[in-house]
């Protein structure tokens, strides 16, 4: 039988077992980069949503770029109340659970995203010029209160 109809039979076997969602992600045991934006840190916090956890649970190794982190310590001077709350909780947040940081390597923090989905990485994002310019991008699902893959 060909390997890609056997993982699919497997996967649609979890799906129906557990009656919920397995990512794919688990069934290679290959854990895929999941790199944070600014935005979409921002409104998880501000909806309450622990996307580290999320993002985690789903297989995924959660990166912060060093030009995010900086880009929010300098947004948070910049933003109204409850954003520079949010930030403050976010920044927090990240230095209790040791969020691994890396370096995009670009001038523009967007550019860098791009070119970061691109090279097969998924951008946890609310931009939709980033959404359009990468493959693979994650969202938030407001209905269920969780972030995913939206395609």
């Amino acid at each position: 039988m060909c390997t890609h109809r056997l993982l699919l039979r497997l996967y649609i076997y979890l799906s129906c077992r557990q009656h919920r969602k397995v990512n794919i992600v688990f069934l290679f045991k290959k854990r895929v980069e999941a790199i944070l934006d600014s935005n979409f840190i921002i409104a998880c916090v501000r909806k309450n949503i622990d996307f580290l956890s999320q993002l985690e649970e789903q297989g995924y190794r959660v990166l912060l770029p060093r030009e995010v982190f900086h880009e929010l310590r300098d947004l948070r001077l910049k933003l109204p109340h409850a954003d520079r709350t949010a930030i403050d909780v976010a920044l927090d947040l990240f230095e209790k659970r040791k969020v691994k940081k890396m370096r995009l390597g670009h001038e523009n923090v967007d550019q860098g995203l791009i070119t970061k989905g691109k090279q097969g990485a998924y951008i946890a994002t609310l931009d939709v010029a980033i959404k359009r310019s990468v493959p693979h991008s994650i969202g938030i699902l407001s209905a269920q209160q969780r972030v995913g893959v939206s395609e």
